[in-house]
């Protein structure tokens, strides 16, 4: 499974990996963790990616804008729904990397995060966009543009 691709990827590298396995996973039953690896449920998504190199993802919308918001790069394995049109735009934008789940081998995700991590174009397109995002206002702006179009028509 996922998770034990991710294991024997990263198993004697020198990153630290944060994974998050979501409330419906017990993590007590995941064998052989490497002591790289840091387990949780749940993690504060905004908060980590504050303090992340890079950022592996299903490449939700959610999920990829925080990610260039705070300007880093991505590896996206997306699953469903919009996940592999948010994907394909973030390796457009040079942003990331896209991977097919359906092929993904530990040699794959170990090489290709190296590449993403050692390749500065990834980074810098991040904080680009990044920067953009958050001279844009973000959702305050959003909040106070409806605002304004409401007053203007009338509508309460």
């Amino acid at each position: 499974d996922f998770y034990h691709t991710c294991f024997e990827a990263f198993r004697d590298s020198q990153v630290t990996v944060i994974l998050a396995v979501g409330e419906q996973n017990d993590i007590n039953q995941l064998e052989n963790i490497p002591s790289n690896f840091k387990l949780y449920n749940y993690v504060p998504q905004l908060d980590i990616l504050q303090h992340t190199d890079l950022f592996i993802t299903h490449g939700g919308m959610n999920s990829s804008s925080e990610s260039l918001y705070f300007g880093v790069p991505m590896l996206v394995i997306p699953v469903m729904g919009d996940q592999p049109i948010v994907a394909q735009r973030i390796e457009e934008l040079e942003a990331g990397v896209q991977l097919n789940r359906n092929l993904l081998t530990p040699e794959i995700l170990r090489n290709t995060t190296m590449d993403v991590l050692s390749n500065d174009i990834y980074t810098k397109n991040s904080h680009r966009i990044g920067k953009s995002l958050k001279n844009a206002g973000g959702y305050k702006k959003a909040v106070d543009e409806i605002e304004t179009f409401k007053f203007k028509m009338g509508i309460n």
